[in-house]
């Protein structure tokens, strides 16, 4: 496994959250889910995946993401760096290693450790990568894969995911999956899953978080409690 523990000046820590910045896209709306108050912390798991639901909690709606005295960028990438800072995972260390925006820095770097996987049923403190959330090379197609990512913040046992993500009109929010009824947008007035590919893009009938979705990752294994 490569080891992400290393020496990063203060330059050059700046330029990879420079690189960190992805679009931040989706969002229906209506405010549908489960949660309007704080998720509950995973009785099962690791301490680390209980600090990783702590600080989604305590970053939810924010203006801005700053934890433990450091600053991330305002997206997608930011919020699950900031998340995972505050579990004492320091996932910029592995950026060096590797090319690209930070949603694909943070999924090769998963997928070089093994850590990346596909389910129906992911873990709290997963994190969630997703393709063609919008057309980021601009020619109309469907191929632009890890054009954003979140994190678990909670499962209800019965397919239904809860995650935490920048919402390009909404901001930092907790958000609604179910990859067992990946076709449904809404059930009455809750939202089963919630819109992902930003509007304005080339019509698809692969907008919903559950079309888009491409792996987890257990990032929080890249490191013992």
């Amino acid at each position: 496994m490569k080891n992400p523990r290393l020496a990063v000046s203060g330059s050059m820590l700046l330029l990879l959250l420079l690189l960190t910045a992805c679009a931040s896209y989706g969002g229906g709306p209506l405010e549908g889910g489960f949660f309007s108050e704080p998720a509950p912390l995973p009785q099962e798991g690791t301490s680390v995946q209980r600090q990783l639901i702590e600080c989604a909690n305590a970053i939810r709606g924010s203006k801005s993401l700053n934890v433990r005295g450091r600053s991330f960028t305002f997206d997608c990438t930011g919020v699950v760096l900031a998340c995972y800072y505050y579990a004492g995972i320091d996932l910029t260390l592995a950026f060096p290693d590797y090319t690209g925006n930070g949603v694909s820095r943070i999924y090769n770097y998963l997928k070089d450790n093994r850590l990346t996987y596909t389910t129906q049923s992911p873990e709290p403190g997963d994190i969630i990568f997703w393709d063609n959330t919008y057309d980021r090379n601009a020619d109309g197609k469907e191929n632009d894969p890890l054009t954003h990512m979140g994190m678990v913040v909670h499962t209800d046992g019965e397919g239904q995911i809860s995650y935490i993500h920048a919402n390009y009109r909404k901001g930092i929010v907790f958000e609604q999956m179910n990859l067992t009824r990946p076709d449904v947008y809404m059930e009455g007035t809750r939202i089963i899953n919630s819109p992902m590919r930003m509007k304005g893009q080339k019509p698809s009938p692969r907008w919903l978080s559950s079309h888009l979705v491409k792996s987890f990752g257990r990032g929080y294994l890249t490191e013992k409690p």
